[in-house]
């Protein structure tokens, strides 16, 4: 028996059928193309507006109402006698809104600070070169780094620090 009998024969006319049922018209074709930009347009600019009412609305802080702060600066400026410093004032505006947060993980740090965290993260330190912690009013030694005047000294972790040059170190903080 012979494969090709069972099988239809293929002609030009039957794939060029196939191929008109395949096809779009060109008109169909670009409205196609133009609302997937569209929607797709349209998602990216608004997705804000489909987000779901889950946690925190974070859109709020765009619309923050800074003129209570505005008027409070503007009192201080006009009654209070003498120098102000409008960077100092600022940071305290800063440090205040951090703090008001209220989570303890969060930190505000002005440049100067930011600067020493990140030399701190690089390994870079000033001091003694020794991470310390402050328990029952006792300046406790919970590590110390290599090569660093501290570990020369001889200090190492659950050290005691009592005194340093004679001052008591008791009333001193681990900042």
């Amino acid at each position: 028996m012979n494969n090709t009998d069972d099988q239809s024969p293929v002609t030009e006319r039957t794939i060029s059928d196939r191929l008109k049922k395949r096809t779009v018209s060109m008109p169909t074709f670009l409205m196609s193309i133009l609302a997937v930009f569209l929607v797709g347009f349209t998602l990216g600019t608004r997705a804000h507006l489909l987000s779901l009412p889950f946690g925190d609305d974070r859109g709020e802080v765009a619309n923050l109402d800074l003129s209570p702060v505005q008027r409070t600066y503007d009192v201080l400026r006009e009654k209070y006698d003498g120098d102000m410093d409008s960077a100092k004032l600022i940071e305290g505006a800063q440090r205040g809104l951090v703090a008001a947060a209220g989570d303890q993980y969060t930190t505000f740090f002005s440049k100067d600070e930011a600067n020493e965290f990140f030399n701190d993260l690089e390994g870079q330190f000033s001091g003694i070169g020794a991470e310390l912690d402050k328990r029952e009013n006792k300046l406790i030694v919970v590590s110390t780094i290599d090569g660093s005047p501290a570990r020369k000294a001889g200090l190492q972790a659950n050290d005691v620090i009592v005194a340093v040059n004679d001052e008591e170190a008791t009333t001193w903080s681990v900042e």
